[in-house]
């Protein structure tokens, strides 16, 4: 049953992703920055309500600012508006997932441009040793040794998506003061 739940919470995670997700370009991450320390400076002076504008300024200039929709999060808390915080919880989980499904999009085309170059390398290995490439022996093993150097850098691939603890802790709070019991020991688990 457990399991299941689980299931069921990384598929909206994942179907919740948008398929293009995409980097905030350089300008709107420094605006989105700025908007986050002003949000933490809010914070820090109690402010809740104006932080949590500011946080949520932030998540419109970068939506995959973790910090902005974390920073949210507390703020909500701070201001008792739970529904609101798992929302902003849930976003920063959500941003979390999408982070590591473009990590993982990205990995999938090193790997594939270095397959590419590891069959072009066999591929110029066998021509030197049936002689159709006028190229010595030696060559022909620098070239395998630089074939192992790259098979040797493959990374692992497929990795599955953890939500950060602090994030998972923090939305069971959320729940939890929502009295959302089970949802709660579901994070908490």
């Amino acid at each position: 049953m457990r399991i299941a739940s689980i299931a069921a919470s990384f598929a909206v995670v994942v179907l919740s992703t948008p398929a293009l997700a995409q980097f905030a370009s350089e300008q709107d991450r420094r605006a989105a920055l700025e908007h986050y320390r002003a949000g933490q400076e809010f914070m820090s002076a109690e402010q809740f309500e104006k932080a949590a504008e500011s946080f949520e300024k932030a998540i419109d200039m970068d939506p995959l600012l973790t910090l902005a929709h974390y920073g949210l999060g507390q703020a909500y808390m701070n201001l008792k508006r739970y529904a609101s915080a798992i929302q902003a919880f849930s976003g920063c989980r959500g941003a979390f997932a999408t982070l590591h499904s473009l990590q993982e999009r990205d990995r999938v085309a090193v790997e594939r441009q270095r397959d590419d170059e590891i069959r072009e390398l066999k591929e110029s290995v066998r021509r030197i040793r049936s002689g159709q490439m006028k190229m010595s022996q030696l060559n022909a093993d620098k070239i395998e040794s630089h074939i192992t150097a790259l098979e040797s850098q493959r990374s692992s691939i497929g990795g599955l998506f953890q939500s950060p603890p602090e994030v998972s802790l923090a939305l069971g709070s959320a729940y939890f003061r929502n009295q959302s019991l089970d949802d709660a020991e579901r994070e908490w688990v």
